[in-house]
């Protein structure tokens, strides 16, 4: 998996973007480079997962209540999908939108809880417009390799990006 992360062009890296799959059951947050950089985390962090305590350090103290909520009623079956502030590395301070889904076993355990998030601090048209692309890429890409899961969340970051488009990025909730 390293190889597939330190392969993406480095274009990619960086963006305004990023995905992310928690496994819930062993409880891992694996994600791409674009994530890594809104939560801190290093290269093994991505690729090798952390717990879900240690990523969400990066989260604003006075977002996570509200984030640490809307995660548990996620893992009942309710939609995710919040706006709140992290702290990067440099210690300066993003607003994302973090979307994602909990799938459940057939005994109705959380599983797997994939999802992607957008930074939303500096959304220039050109800015979104880079999102768009990266997430048509993604697709293109999902799409020959017939993953669905992640056609689904592509699709999702898509209908997000072109409600930015339609609303502006200071009115998402």
């Amino acid at each position: 998996m390293s190889d597939r992360i330190e392969s993406l062009p480095r274009s990619l890296q960086g963006e305004p973007a990023g995905f992310w799959t928690w496994d819930v059951k062993r409880d891992l947050v694996f994600c791409d480079p674009g994530m890594s950089h809104f939560f801190n985390l290093t290269e093994s962090d991505a690729v090798n997962g952390r717990p879900l305590k240690e990523v969400l350090k990066a989260v604003h103290p006075g977002d996570r209540p509200a984030v640490d909520a809307a995660i548990e009623k996620a893992l009942r079956g309710d939609p995710y999908r919040k706006r709140y502030r992290v702290r990067t590395r440099s210690e300066s301070e993003r607003t994302i939108l973090a979307v994602g889904r909990c799938f459940f076993d057939s005994a109705g355990a959380p599983t797997v809880y994939p999802g992607y998030l957008l930074d939303l601090s500096s959304t220039s048209e050109t800015d979104i417009g880079k999102i768009s692309h990266f997430v048509d890429q993604s697709r293109s890409l999902a799409d020959r390799l017939g993953n669905r899961v992640l056609l689904y969340m592509l699709d999702a970051a898509k209908a997000e990006i072109d409600r930015i488009r339609r609303l502006g990025s200071s009115r998402i909730n």
